[in-house]
């Protein structure tokens, strides 16, 4: 019991410290997002552009980050700190470098570590620091890093630029809350993407404006399941998302559907488990099982026959049966209307 405590203590004094540097940057960020919502086609598109530079122009100061490490003008710490974000970010731009680093084993330096999120953030940050963030910018095969990629100015985001000098500070506090400042921003802007997929649920927010929200999660590898696998179904009736430019491009026969597509270009990051459950769900309408069903088939073919047959295993399990209960059948039926999608 006290072993969770203490760890629960760190989560929280972490998310305290993301949060202390979430104000700040979100108000930096607040123009740009408001224009990414904009129902002027323009403007959003202009937004999107931009944010899609500014997370091209992130990628490329934790690579030189990581060079600035390997030439010893840095310390190991700053070094690791960008490998770090790099997974964190899901910043498949940077793969070539994580796979250069895969062996570098990090030490941690001695003396008194860090307090509250520092010392949590220390622990992934030691050992094969790569290796970890790898996985968590893994991709599939069938998405495409599109080469002619575009990159913003970070002096018009004063806070976010700076964050890069601070990462670099051979005080590990000061770049510990540069790091703060990346994931900050990370989530000022998944959040209000997300905000605008939630908000769709109560039909006030305009189509263009919800395919947008989807694209760029998309984009952004963030893997919302409540809100993509919720809106699985919304269409992109005029083609809004074909007018945006892409960091990531992915062939699907079910282009017209941002929040399906967004699921591919997510891939490693999606939770099968979390789709079939979707699945089974009373929430979802035929079509949406349908859609989810072709995209985790199309991104993990026999991990998704696994998936699917575990799950049909327990629903007709007397154990199965009694975790789901009185509709055990109903989800049963549900799951089967998908058998033919994951099974051909």
């Amino acid at each position: 019991m006290k072993r969770r405590f203490i760890v629960l203590v760190v989560v929280i004094a972490g998310l305290e410290s993301i949060l202390s540097a979430a104000e700040p940057v979100e108000s930096e960020m607040a123009p740009l997002l408001r224009k990414v919502a904009s129902r002027d086609a323009d403007t959003r598109k202009d937004g999107v552009k931009e944010l899609l530079g500014i997370r091209e122009a992130v990628s490329e100061e934790l690579k030189a980050i990581v060079a600035e490490g390997n030439n010893g003008n840095v310390q190991p710490f700053s070094k690791a700190s960008a490998l770090w974000l790099m997974g964190e970010l899901g910043l498949v731009q940077c793969r070539d470098a994580l796979e250069r680093e895969k062996d570098w084993d990090f030490k941690l330096p001695p003396g008194p570590r860090g307090m509250g999120s520092y010392r949590m953030r220390e622990g992934f940050m030691s050992g094969y620091t790569a290796r970890g963030a790898l996985g968590r910018a893994a991709f599939s095969d069938k998405v495409t890093l599109v080469q002619e990629r575009e990159k913003a100015d970070l002096s018009r985001y004063p806070l976010l630029s700076k964050a890069f000098q601070d990462i670099r500070s051979p005080d590990e506090n000061v770049m510990h809350k540069g790091s703060d400042v990346v994931l900050a921003w990370r989530r000022a802007v998944f959040g209000r993407v997300s905000d605008i997929l939630s908000a769709n649920r109560f039909n006030n927010v305009p189509n263009e404006i919800t395919v947008t929200a989807a694209f760029l999660l998309g984009e952004f590898r963030q893997f919302s399941s409540a809100d993509l696998l919720r809106n699985i179904s919304i269409k992109d009736t005029a083609g809004v998302c074909s007018t945006y430019p892409e960091v990531l491009a992915v062939q699907t026969d079910y282009d017209a559907y941002p929040c399906a597509v967004a699921l591919a270009k997510i891939a490693g990051r999606v939770t099968m488990g979390e789709c079939l459950e979707a699945i089974i769900s009373n929430e979802t309408a035929d079509d949406g099982r349908q859609l989810i069903a072709r995209v985790i088939a199309s991104i993990d073919k026999d991990a998704a026959i696994r998936e699917y047959q575990a799950l049909q295993n327990c629903l007709q399990s007397p154990e199965g049966r009694a975790e789901y209960g009185n509709e055990s059948d109903a989800y049963l039926a549900r799951l089967r209307t998908v058998e033919a999608v994951i099974m051909q």
